[in-house]
């Protein structure tokens, strides 16, 4: 979601109609957001957690990496999809593992 917001910022600070204020309040923001990247904290959670919390039509599922649907899963946030760091974590926030590999009910 920070890489969406970050991509936007950059193009709007290319516009001439944005306004002088805007300008400075996108550039402060991508500002913060870049030195919270440096200090350690990453806004791609996948860099942090490797297992993947997936909605689908079949409920809350997570993927393991290695499962058989691991790589072709992708994880949209803002739709309540995350990340998740233990198999643990995903089964105590409600999610269960796939069906499709032995990899994912270990």
């Amino acid at each position: 979601m920070h890489q969406i917001f970050l991509r936007t910022a950059a193009k709007l600070l290319n516009f001439d109609f944005v306004h002088a204020e805007q300008q400075q309040v996108l550039a402060s923001l991508k500002g913060r957001l870049q030195q919270s990247k440096e200090e350690g904290f990453s806004t791609d959670q996948s860099s942090k957690c490797a297992i993947k919390g997936n909605i689908s039509s079949y409920g809350k599922i997570y993927h393991v990496p290695g499962s058989n649907a691991y790589e072709s899963v992708r994880i949209n946030v803002s739709s309540g999809e995350r990340w998740f760091c233990s198999r643990e974590e995903a089964e105590q926030a409600g999610w269960r593992a796939s069906m499709g590999s032995s990899l994912d009910k270990k």
